[in-house]
């Protein structure tokens, strides 16, 4: 469970990964590079089943001499055999699903690189593609509905702000789009898809892979609140290594080819706790919609918006919301001193609205109207004055 999402533009790859290892026992590790380097014309980024990847890590070192950039997606090449048979021979789980790998592979010569993605399942067999144009999604967050749309949007827009596709650019630009689209989907979506909170970026073309060391920083005070946070994505003495440098934990990262874990324990890397947050996904009115309501609150402004979502049950059978929210209004309106004080403070805040299906209708066709008024949205919002309760 990870996710692996890559925009590719002619002969240019821009990548975006986590840190995230799941085992069957529900703990999670942080500590996981998914990149891995068969030689100097070979990688892999890797996606599914880490003791899986492993051995396929093995098997493409066994047979890397052999591969070519002619034959490396090839039905007869030795990359396609060699994984096929590890998929086909390695017994299935007695109870469960059976196990799956996803990746992309790159493999350069002086004079074309070969870009492909991987799909492989225990007992079923394995397919290599060429890798196509635009964004590819792999791993658990596949699940999260309209992901590719999203994401393709922000390098959209990210290729039109530059003037040009910039491969380091729009992978900062993929980031910043899956952290918001998590966070719509809830603080819980990070726990239930498999998928850590902090994000690597690369880059690939056809003079090589480059993947830089990041360092994060903020400390603001503000509507949102207080937010301070120090940490890192860097090498240290050769060692790779996400570092919180607020608390001093430091995660030494291994690529899949030497990972090894017992998983028995957790690790998460949180520095700047994305999964403490709003979870939309526990406000569900009982018909699979979901209501949310921003507030801002300004010394004589108050400012609201409604959103409307719906929960959506992932393929392990847990539930997130959808993060393409609809807009039902968006009202800012000067207030006096007085009635300012009647709405709930810290100055910002997200809520969760329970409405009973017979009331929705009537909601979303008031609510840009009546959004300010609290004895409407007491009457619609099933949970409005525990939320608003000594405001009012």
């Amino acid at each position: 469970m990870t996710i692996i999402a890559a925009y590719k533009q002619d002969n240019a790859v821009s990548i975006l990964s986590d840190f995230r290892a799941s085992f069957p026992t529900g703990n999670r590790e942080d500590a996981i590079l998914k990149y891995f380097q068969v030689d100097d014309r070979m990688g892999f980024f890797t996606a599914g089943s880490v003791p899986v990847w492993t051995n396929a890590a093995q098997t493409i070192h066994n047979v890397a001499k052999d591969i070519t950039v002619d034959n490396i997606v090839s039905t007869d090449g030795p990359l396609y055999i060699t994984l096929r048979t590890l998929m086909e021979q390695t017994p299935a789980p007695r109870n469960g699903p059976a196990p799956k790998i996803m990746g992309l592979g790159v493999y350069w010569t002086p004079t074309k690189t070969m870009y492909f993605e991987i799909q492989g399942k225990i007992g079923s067999g394995i397919m290599l593609l060429p890798l196509e144009e635009g964004i590819t999604v792999l791993g658990s967050g596949q699940a999260i509905p309209g992901i590719r749309d999203l994401l393709t949007k922000a390098v959209y827009n990210n290729i039109q702000r530059n003037q040009g596709y910039l491969i380091a650019e729009a992978a900062k630009a993929m980031r910043g789009s899956l952290i918001s689209i998590m966070n719509r989907c809830g603080s819980s979506a990070y726990q239930k898809l498999g998928i850590s909170p902090v994000f690597a970026i690369a880059g690939m073309n056809e003079t090589g892979f480059r993947m830089e060391g990041e360092e994060f920083m903020n400390h603001s005070s503000g509507s949102h609140g207080h937010k301070s946070y120090h940490y890192s994505f860097e090498r240290v003495h050769g060692q790779v290594l996400l570092a919180n440098h607020q608390s001093k934990e430091l995660v030494p990262l291994t690529d899949v080819s030497t990972f090894s874990s017992d998983g028995q324990s957790t690790l998460e890397f949180d520095p700047e706790n994305r999964t403490l947050g709003f979870d939309p996904s526990a406000f569900d009115s009982g018909n699979g919609i979901i209501y949310v309501l921003v507030q801002n609150v300004g010394t004589t402004k108050v400012h609201r918006i409604v959103y409307k979502t719906r929960s959506v049950k992932l393929p392990n059978g847990k539930v997130i919301a959808d993060p393409r929210y609809i807009n039902l209004c968006d009202h800012v309106q000067d207030k006096s001193t007085d009635e300012v004080s009647s709405f709930l403070h810290p100055d910002y805040g997200e809520y969760g609205l329970l409405i009973p299906p017979d009331k929705q209708a009537s909601f979303e066709a008031g609510v840009a109207s009546h959004v300010l008024d609290h004895v409407w949205m007491s009457h619609h919002v099933d949970n409005y004055e525990d939320i608003f309760s000594g405001n009012q």
